[in-house]
């Protein structure tokens, strides 16, 4: 019974196993053909292909980036696209990346005043095609697969590209691998690179944006001109001619510059002092100076214009093999710079004497590089090269006569910048109505209110100065306007025969506003000099406790300072006075002697100068004995010095109102000055320090007997210290207005 029931188990077991085997052949028949398909479930088959068409889709789309970057988004340059060739360590051989020294060729986004930007609907396309055909390459056949006698048909691929904070590919590539009674059918791809291009592109074409509009790169070179100009004495290796400086003098030996020394100058200090210019609020490694004059050089080289974003890291590149395009400096007589010069020997018993005007404007265009890279992006690594992520394109600088980008054309870019500006949803800084504010009116009056018809009106705001013309003032005076948002932007009004006119004008809402604007008419003012005494000023200081009180003797403050106002003691005497204007770069000289003045006349608008002035008397200077030796200021070492000599320098910060000027018609100057021409002086006297290093005055006086108020005014002869602040005396300097 035991042995006939172990083969009844073992029959039941092998019906089961019939039966399943019949069930799994069933189910392995096709419906209507002899081959079994297979829609992806087969791990040997599904797996490898995957791999190894991603694998070649992130090889072609990393390569498609590095190019991209490098070229600062273009895969192909289009017809009419500028660009410059330049070494790199990574080099574009064929259309193919080699991580070798060679050369690449880099676009400009912004060259002769046109900015061409690629959009990034082009940059894509360009990497779909890109994609679409070196694909093929690197899937070669799917030759790996052949060994195991796969057989593959496939359509051509197509790629979708969507650069957003990250690379998006969506490949469709209709494939069907056969082996045997096996099919595998694969359509559709997808990868997704960390690669953030889009930010780097919204930085790029914001930097491009501002150039145009603002020329910081411009403002930059200019800050490095004035930097480096010529500024008296002997000619420096890098001296530059100046955009405005005044020599007066006895000396009239001039300066001089040949135009290629000029440009092959700049083209050193551009190179070295480019770095300098800083993004703010980017990963910039701030400058550190040994002291406080360059620590504050540097920083005023940083600018802003983008938001804050430390992970970004920006150069700005100048090389001095790039060459300053239509390079000129006027005036200029051939390849001569020289300034405008005058001599004066006309006036009876005045030595002869020069004034040299150093004004001259520069005109040039060259490339600057911009090389732009991301933390974030070079924490992924790409097969196509080891090196960071840098974004490439260059910008041209262009100064036109010292103008910023400014030759006097229209400007055909409006509405191209209009759409970028629509594109990354900036505020436009053009001037137009199409401007958020409400209307900012602005009614333009002469001095005496009457309205002004075509006076010019523009507009400037912003860090890097945005500029645009917004109009002219009807016959009414009127100009009515929309403005873009703008804290503390600055409105100047112009027009012939009128002196410019300013107004700080804030946008910061849709409520319109309206201003009203005074301008003063150029009219001739008549002038005369004062001179005090550095001594007579500080006896005068001590005797009224700081012109407070009267003296011990009863003379009021008001009488004793008008006692020590002195006009030039000989009529050989000369005053050289420079007006700087602190807002335009523009030099007012006279030259004042009782004998003659050039001009007779000066015109002069509101605002704030710097005052220049240099005294020089006709005087006799008598030599010292020291250490047995005479000391004597003439060549040949003896006796007395006769003849011209700078008795009193000054420099200090004047303003002058339009109430003040509109009603007179005279400007009397008063100059602090060491020594009369007409005192006894002689070597020692003249090399005393009268004023010390923080501007005060610092000298000992005497003070006669019973004139001391500090004590009652019972006091023997004495001497004492007296110290007077800069401040306090420069109240008694400022010019006085009157009508005459």
């Amino acid at each position: 019974m035991r042995d006939k029931g172990q083969v009844t188990i073992f029959v039941i077991i092998a019906i089961i196993l019939l039966i399943s085997f019949s069930v799994i052949f069933y189910l392995m028949l096709p419906d209507d053909s002899d081959v079994g398909i297979v829609t992806g479930d087969i791990e040997t088959v599904d797996e490898e292909l995957e791999v190894y068409v991603r694998d070649c889709l992130t090889r072609v789309t990393d390569e498609a980036m590095d190019i991209v970057r490098l070229q600062g988004g273009y895969i192909n340059f289009p017809q009419g696209i500028v660009t410059k060739i330049i070494d790199s360590n990574v080099s574009i051989v064929n259309g193919r990346v080699l991580n070798q020294f060679g050369k690449i060729q880099v676009p400009y986004y912004l060259v002769n005043d046109q900015i061409s930007i690629p959009s990034l609907s082009l940059t894509e396309s360009q990497i779909e095609s890109f994609v679409n055909e070196r694909l093929l390459e690197c899937i070669d056949n799917f030759s790996p697969f052949e060994r195991e006698d796969y057989i593959f048909t496939f359509e051509s691929p197509k790629s979708n590209v969507s650069l957003t904070d990250v690379v998006l590919v969506d490949l469709k590539f209709p494939i069907v691998a056969q082996k045997d009674d096996f099919q595998y059918i694969q359509d559709e791809f997808f990868i997704e690179l960390p690669i953030d291009y889009r930010e780097m592109h919204r930085k790029a074409t914001r930097l491009t944006l501002d150039e145009f509009l603002g020329g910081y790169l411009e403002l930059h070179e200019k800050k490095l001109i004035s930097l480096y100009a010529y500024a008296g004495g002997e000619k420096g290796d890098y001296d530059l001619p100046p955009f405005s400086w005044s020599e007066f003098g006895f000396d009239c030996e001039s300066v001089s510059w040949d135009k290629d020394e000029v440009k092959d100058k700049l083209k050193i200090i551009y190179k070295e002092n480019y770095p300098l210019l800083r993004i703010g609020r980017l990963n910039n490694t701030r400058y550190i100076a040994d002291n406080s004059f360059s620590e504050n050089l540097y920083d005023g080289m940083i600018i802003d214009l983008l938001a804050k974003d430390m992970d970004t890291h920006l150069d700005i590149i100048y090389d001095d093999k790039w060459d300053l395009d239509f390079f000129d400096v006027q005036p200029s007589s051939g390849k001569t710079i020289e300034p405008d010069g005058y001599e004066f020997s006309g006036i009876p018993f005045l030595p002869e004497m020069c004034d040299y005007t150093y004004n001259f404007k520069y005109t040039y265009r060259h490339p600057v590089l911009f090389d732009m890279w991301d933390d974030n992006n070079d924490k992924y690594f790409r097969s196509s090269s080891s090196g960071k992520f840098k974004y490439n394109f260059f910008l041209e600088s262009h100064l036109c006569g010292n103008r910023v980008k400014d030759c006097g054309d229209v400007n055909p870019n409006v509405e191209v910048i209009e759409e970028f500006l629509k594109e990354y949803g900036s505020t436009s800084s053009i001037c137009s109505n199409n401007n958020n504010s409400g209307f900012i009116t602005f009614n333009v009056g002469d001095e005496n209110n009457q309205s002004l018809n075509d006076v010019f009106v523009k507009y400037y705001c912003g860090d890097v100065v945005h500029d645009c013309d917004i109009g002219l003032t009807d016959i009414d005076g009127e100009l009515k306007i929309k403005l873009p948002y703008c804290q503390n932007g600055i409105a100047t009004f112009s027009k012939r025969d009128y002196h410019d006119s300013q107004r700080v004008v804030s946008v910061t809402n849709d409520i319109g506003m309206q201003y009203s604007i005074t301008m003063m008419k150029k009219k001739d003012f008549n002038y005369s000099v004062n001179l005090i005494k550095i001594k007579d000023y500080a006896e005068a200081f001590y005797l009224t406790n700081a012109f407070t009180k009267p003296t011990c003797s009863g003379e009021s403050p008001e009488s004793i300072l008008g006692s020590i106002y002195k006009t030039p003691p000989k009529k050989t005497d000369t005053v050289f006075i420079n007006l700087i204007n602190a807002k335009n770069p523009t030099t007012t000289s006279l030259i004042y002697s009782e004998l003659g003045s050039l001009p007779s006349t000066l015109q002069l608008g509101p605002g704030d100068y710097i005052l220049d002035s240099t005294y020089v008397g006709m005087t006799k200077i008598d030599p010292v004995t020291k250490a047995g030796q005479k000391i004597s200021l003439n060549q040949n070492g003896s006796g007395p010095y006769t003849g011209p000599f700078p008795l009193g320098q000054v420099s200090m910060d004047v303003d002058f109102e339009m109430e003040e000027l509109v009603n007179t018609n005279h400007i009397e100057f008063n100059l602090l000055v060491d020594h009369l021409s007409d005192e006894v002086l002689d070597v020692d006297i003249i090399g005393e320090e009268l004023i010390n290093e923080d501007g005060e005055i610092d000298i000992n006086i005497k003070i006669p007997e019973n004139s001391d108020l500090t004590e009652d005014c019972v006091n023997p002869e004495k001497t004492v210290s007296v110290k007077v602040p800069k401040e306090f005396y420069e109240r008694h300097l400022n010019p006085i207005l009157s009508r005459k």
